[in-house]
C-alpha cells in the first residue's frame, strides 16, 4: 500500500497500535531477553497508545489535507524516537542484544514513517513549491 495524504494517519495509527501491543504485552513477557525495565516498556507503550489515538482521530475527524495535524504527528513521532534512544542510552548496561535489535528496528521504521509524513506534509502545505 502506498502511503499518501488520504491514508497516512490510518497507517500511522495502526503502526502505533502494533508498537503499543509489543511494548506493553509481548516484550514484558520476554523481558529477560530484552533487558529494558518494565516501567520503561510500559511508559513507551502508553506513549504509543497516545500516538495511535491522535493518528486515528485525525484520520476519522480531520480533513486529510490539513498540514498542521500531519506536522504535529511527524514531530511527535520524531520525539518518540528520541525518547526511545534516551531510554536505551540510560539503560545501556541492562539492554540485551534482542532489545537492541528490537529498538533499533522500531526506530528505523518510525524514522522512515517520519520521513514519509514530512514529505507528504511538504506536498500538501506547499512547502515544495518554489
Amino acid at each position: 500500500m502506498k502511503i499518501n495524504a488520504n491514508n497516512v494517519f490510518l497507517v500511522d495509527g495502526i503502526g502505533a497500535i502494533v508498537s503499543s501491543l509489543f511494548l506493553g504485552v509481548v516484550l514484558p513477557l520476554f523481558n529477560e531477553w530484552i533487558g529494558l525495565p518494565l516501567s520503561s516498556l510500559y511508559f513507551l507503550s502508553i506513549c504509543a497508545v497516545f500516538l495511535a489515538i491522535y493518528s486515528l482521530s485525525c484520520f476519522y475527524f480531520s480533513k486529510h489535507t490539513s498540514p498542521i495535524w500531519l506536522q504535529t504527528l511527524f514531530i511527535a513521532n520524531a520525539l518518540y524516537c528520541a525518547m526511545t534512544a534516551a531510554f536505551i542510552a540510560w539503560h545501556w548496561s541492562e539492554i540485551k542484544i534482542l532489545g537492541i535489535l528490537y529498538f533499533a528496528s522500531e526506530t528505523l521504521i518510525v524514522l522512515g514513517v517520519v520521513y514519509t509524513e514530512r514529505k507528504i506534509w511538504k506536498d500538501i502545505s506547499g512547502e515544495n513549491r518554489a
